[in-house]
């Protein structure tokens, strides 16, 4: 394969990627038989993804509401000279997930995943108030859209438009009653062991069932059901945009007079 088939071919793989892994038990053979390659091929590609910084993270993706998280927006106005130390003791804390500066009066946002009001209080008392700094929290009231699927500049080539899509949330209505049932200290163990760094092997699933001691089958088994359920989303990357030839990113909020009970239906729009 030439360097710009091979390129084409990472450039597919990552997006492939972006949309998780088939649950099966050699997943990377499954995408190299959609990719129309060699599983050895897909395997080295994801490893060089990863090596070259593309990929941000890879891993489990899970619905956190499901497991008793609530998510919130943070803005602080924060003078210059603090930014360096501020987002250095932001960035330490596990409960954030992103950290951007904007170009605004409100000059830091972040977001952060907290477990009850109690926790909510903690992170509030260490990190909020101690900064004395001017802050706004929002809570999620309803999620609308998730995970944009970024395109490579060669796909803009071809179909003369590069655009960052993204899933958007199902109906909370669509939801079965299973869905309400607590999860198994299995379930999220397991969940916590795919969060991260997950296996560029033929076998991927084998560490995390061993580390469970169970058989992989049953693990697969136990995140089909999960994926079922919708407290799993995926098993994929998140990639670095920049690093694809996104330049920017923007924030952007609306204050409008549409009443709380319609906003949902609008904002889906």
């Amino acid at each position: 394969m030439g360097l710009k088939g091979e390129a084409g071919l990472k450039e597919r793989l990552a997006e492939r990627l972006q949309e998780g892994l088939p649950l099966t038990e050699r997943p990377y053979l499954a995408i190299a038989e959609k990719l129309g390659c060699r599983e050895e091929t897909v395997l080295a590609l994801a490893d060089a993804l990863i090596r070259e910084g593309v990929v941000r993270s890879f891993g489990a993706f899970a619905d956190f509401n499901r497991l008793g998280y609530e998510g919130f927006l943070c803005g602080l106005v924060v003078p210059e000279e603090r930014i360096p130390a501020l987002a250095s003791r932001l960035d330490g804390r596990r409960e954030v997930t992103h950290n951007y500066l904007r170009a605004h009066r409100v000059n830091m946002w972040f977001t952060a995943l907290l477990k009850g009001p109690e926790a909510r209080k903690r992170f509030m008392d260490e990190i909020l108030h101690a900064f004395e700094c001017p802050f706004v929290v929002l809570s999620t009231n309803a999620r609308l859209k998730l995970r944009p699927t970024f395109h490579f500049p060669s796909a803009e080539k071809e179909t003369g438009e590069k655009e960052a899509q993204g899933d958007r949330c199902p109906e909370e209505s669509g939801f079965s009653d299973i869905d309400e049932q607590p999860l198994h200290a299995d379930a999220l163990k397991a969940l916590s062991l795919l969060q991260r760094n997950f296996p560029v092997t033929p076998r991927p699933f084998d560490r995390v069932a061993e580390e469970l001691g169970a058989a992989t089958p049953d693990l697969l088994g136990l995140l089909k059901n999960l994926e079922q359920r919708r407290v799993l989303r995926r098993i994929g990357v998140s990639l670095h945009h920049r690093r694809m030839g996104y330049v920017c990113n923007a924030l952007v909020a609306w204050q409008t007079d549409i009443a709380r009970e319609t906003a949902g239906e609008a904002g889906s729009k």
